[in-house]
């Protein structure tokens, strides 16, 4: 074993070092997973990094890393300008590696866009400490956070950061900021954030769900694999209602029942907007009366849906067939549909089967 681990030869290990401080510009991704660095290989890399302007990629998943390692990496990074992805999943960071990526790396440093600390043993404070650093953090669009311990306290800091973003049409009704700051908290937010697997339970989901109304900036969720009940999709249907921006929901394995899975149809009925809503197999039926909406707003067409019971008007079915036949839709296989293209015929036997409702007459339209 040399100083850096089993899987490191430390012949190779100093060449690339050696590349990276020499600034070669053909250079752009250092891809270390599984070569068990540990903090002291970490340390070597981060002070390589120090004054290179090349590498755009870090990383690092699965090399034993625990705090000490961080604060390193994050000392270093700080005011690094070139860095917008570092990938951290598998190692031991914990609440304490998040403290120094909170207070050190996500407040200073201005140039990451995309930070994944997947299984890193994270819990509600380290959780909180990131959140608190992302007050100050507007280039930060990809955090994930899969397959951790963070439960309510630490959904709430998330909840709060995007509360503190607030959407710059309710911020101006509110307090009449100038437009200097309004642009600053519209262009810079955080686009997805991953919270799969971990223990967040409905006062949880309630909190992002709030936070995402105020800032309207989120396009990607995922809470599958939580402890969602009714009362968290209640608050999340309502935000499907007000939100504008989300493109992607995941929900599948919670806590929430048929209730739960009715009042999402409806929070996506009403939403023009959002592409892709995942739940359980078992509510299939629901699901595929998601897809209906979701498909139409997946293309673009959506606003077609005129009558306030969300019904097509019998008179629009040449144009409807005429603008999404170019597109995705959707044809029958046994109990389940697949996405075909330019199949038009398919798309209407999927409403005649799922809404014929659809093909009822609306006098003077």
């Amino acid at each position: 074993m040399n100083e850096y681990g089993p899987y490191v030869d430390s012949t190779h290990f100093q060449e690339l070092l050696e590349t990276v401080l020499s600034n070669d510009p053909s250079v752009t991704k250092l891809f270390l997973s599984d070569k068990w660095l540990g903090d002291q290989g970490l340390e070597a890399v981060a002070n390589a990094l120090q004054d290179n302007s090349t590498v755009q990629s870090l990383v690092l998943r699965r090399n034993e890393i625990t705090p000490r390692g961080i604060l390193v990496l994050c000392t270093v990074l700080r005011y690094n300008k070139s860095i917008h992805t570092i990938f951290l999943r598998g190692n031991s960071i914990g609440n304490e590696g998040c403290r120094w990526l909170g207070n050190i790396l996500l407040k200073e440093n201005t140039t990451l866009v995309t930070l994944d600390l997947q299984k890193n043993c994270i819990g509600d404070t380290g959780a909180t400490y990131l959140g608190e650093g992302l007050q100050n953090n507007y280039t930060l669009k990809h955090l994930k956070l899969e397959n951790n311990k963070i439960g309510n306290v630490g959904a709430k800091a998330f909840g709060q950061y995007f509360i503190n973003r607030k959407h710059p049409q309710r911020r101006q009704e509110e307090e009449e900021e100038d437009t200097t700051d309004i642009k600053r908290t519209t262009e810079m937010i955080m686009e997805e954030l991953a919270l799969s697997k971990n223990s967040i339970k409905d006062d949880g989901a309630v909190a992002i769900a709030q936070g995402i109304v105020e800032s309207d900036c989120l396009q990607d969720l995922h809470l599958d694999r939580n402890q969602i009940g009714d009362d968290g999709i209640e608050h999340i249907a309502e935000m499907l209602v007000k939100t504008r921006q989300l493109k992607k929901l995941q929900l599948k394995y919670n806590s929430f029942t048929l209730k739960g899975a009715k009042r999402l149809l409806e929070g996506v009925e009403r939403n023009y907007f959002i592409e892709s809503v995942c739940i359980d197999q078992h509510y299939g039926d629901i699901q595929r009366k998601m897809d209906f909406y979701l498909l139409l707003n997946k293309v673009g067409h959506r606003h077609i849906l005129r009558n306030d019971d969300n019904t097509i008007p019998t008179a629009l079915w040449a144009n409807i067939l005429a603008k999404i036949g170019n597109y995705f839709v959707l044809a029958q296989v046994g109990n389940g549909c697949i996405y075909s293209e330019d199949e038009s015929a398919g798309m209407l036997y999927y409403f005649l089967q799922c809404k014929p409702d659809l093909f009822r007459d609306v006098s003077g339209y």
